[in-house]
């Protein structure tokens, strides 16, 4: 299936090693172009060579929590690339979510037709967030802008004792969030908006 990725870009923030950066390669194997953040040069360095060097990938160094950083990321895609369509923000924990949010919408003033803003969110119980992911999709509706949220599981390897207490009897890979992370940025999931989805094996449903 074509996502309809090709030549759209796309900003992933905190992660040049792990699960952003699976879903920046994913990306990039679809034909979109990515501008990816994490604190280390050095990291984002590595990674914009993995991803294929300035073709396909730029970088910056930085804390998408500085007030600064949603324009420099902006700024930079439009530079380099000539548009912005969405972005993969990484909420590690409770207090990254103002900063994640806060950026969200500065860069959604930047976004195409059909943009879209993913949020990995930290798993566990939060029974508030199925409405809050629905009340923010609200906001974003206004401006043709889709807004969801991913909750990665465990990574395999696991112990025993704990994919056990997993449906589907182990952990997750890099590659498996990633492909579901692409689809839902994608154009071919243009009426996905306002829902919280589980990359987790069933695990969430489970507790």
């Amino acid at each position: 299936m074509d996502l309809g990725l090709a030549r759209r870009v796309f900003i992933l923030d905190g992660d040049s090693s792990g699960l952003g950066f699976a879903t920046a390669r994913e990306l990039v194997g679809e034909g979109a172009r990515v501008v990816i953040s994490d604190r280390g040069e050095a990291g984002v360095a590595a990674a914009v060579d993995r991803l294929g060097g300035p073709e396909h990938a730029a970088g910056v160094a930085g804390d998408l929590a500085d007030q600064d950083m949603p324009r420099q990321l902006a700024g930079l895609a439009i530079r380099r690339f000539g548009r912005l369509d969405g972005a993969l923000l990484s909420v590690s924990g409770r207090e990254r979510w103002k900063p994640a949010l806060g950026a969200a919408r500065a860069l959604a003033d930047d976004f195409g037709n059909d943009g879209a803003i993913a949020m990995s969110l930290p798993a566990g119980p939060c029974p508030r967030l199925s409405g809050v992911a629905v009340e923010i999709a609200g906001e974003f509706a206004a401006r043709q802008v889709r807004f969801l949220g991913l909750i990665p599981g465990r990574m395999s390897p696991m112990p025993a004792a704990e994919t056990s207490r997993i449906p589907l009897r182990r952990g997750g890979r890099p590659s498996e969030f990633a492909r579901v992370a692409a689809f839902a940025l994608s154009p071919a999931a243009s009426t996905l908006t306002g829902v919280i989805i589980p990359v987790d094996g069933g695990a969430s449903s489970a507790t």
